[in-house]
């Protein structure tokens, strides 16, 4: 049994380098609550897509002047406003990147339709495909990430309980009617499963006519 599931993880991963070596650019955006593991999720997809991962609180700090790992930073750098900042910073980057035909992920919360709607067209203005992927988790395993990533000398999200509760008072799910839109459980066993749900959406999405 263990040499079979080491078999069937190996070929899932054969299966990501090869789907991944064949498509196009396209735009990537992950979405959720703080702690469903979008970051976790976006670094594992980026290298078997080529892609450029941009990780919103990363940019949010570079902004700010901060290193990315600075913790107890000022409060004033997550309003709405330096929020607003982050994403155009953000979509700027994007922008050069597809130009530059390459696939990108957006890491970020996209909390609200008006923050994804920019990403969505600017997508559809180069003519790439565009994903929403929406990640979720039970809130004890979310509880247990916070916990475990405050401890993560190499952390950049600021995000604690009392954020996540905040976030999820607010939070506008995304829906179909916004575009290509795959809504993942990132507490799915095994990992890769995931990965190659991705694959296989943009697949579908550069061949409209392929079947099941």
């Amino acid at each position: 049994e263990a040499d079979r599931a080491k078999s069937l993880a190996k070929a899932r991963r054969y299966a990501l380098l090869a789907v991944g070596s064949t498509l196009p650019p396209a735009l990537i955006m992950t979405c959720g609550l703080p702690g469903t593991g979008k970051s976790t999720f976006a670094r594992a997809l980026a290298p078997f897509l080529r892609a450029e991962h941009l990780d919103s609180d990363r940019i949010r700090k570079e902004l700010a002047g901060l290193a990315p790992t600075e913790h107890g930073t000022p409060h004033d750098i997550y309003t709405d406003t330096f929020t607003e900042h982050t994403y155009d910073a953000m979509r700027d980057r994007v922008r050069k990147a597809l130009q530059g035909r390459c696939t990108v992920i957006a890491d970020a919360n996209f909390p609200a339709r008006t923050l994804r709607e920019p990403f969505i067209a600017l997508g559809k203005d180069l003519d790439v495909p565009v994903l929403i992927v929406h990640l979720t988790a039970a809130e004890p395993t979310i509880r247990e990430r916070m916990h475990a990533r405050s401890a993560d000398p190499d952390e950049a999200s600021d995000a604690d309980w009392s954020v996540y509760e905040k976030a999820k008072s607010r939070f506008e799910p995304p829906v179909s009617a916004e575009g290509d839109l795959l809504i993942l459980d990132s507490e799915d066993e095994p990992f890769d499963l995931n990965l190659l749900r991705v694959m296989d959406t943009l697949t579908r999405s550069h061949h409209p006519y392929s079947t099941e």
